[in-house]
């Protein structure tokens, strides 16, 4: 099962930002990211700019990921559904 996660402006718009606020912003989504994956049987299948392609054991693993990233991007006003 393959997912992909990237911090671009699916989550919030880039060109709104410094580019210092930008790059903390990336390297926390990349972090979160990684913690995830070892905690979902999961690893990074790729990277391309700043999106990142996953390969998980099962497609629980899978989405048991994609919810726990959803509702932490959720809270920190980060996801597309949290914008007003």
């Amino acid at each position: 099962m393959h997912t992909e996660s990237g911090a671009d402006g699916r989550i919030c718009r880039r060109e709104t930002l410094p580019a210092e606020t930008m790059n903390k912003a990336l390297n926390l989504h990349n972090k979160l990211v990684h913690e995830l994956l070892s905690k979902h049987n999961g690893h990074e299948a790729a990277t391309e700019g700043d999106s990142v392609t996953a390969a998980f054991g099962s497609p629980w693993d899978a989405l048991a990921f994609a919810q726990v990233r959803t509702v932490w991007l959720e809270g920190q006003g980060l996801h597309p559904r949290s914008a007003s």
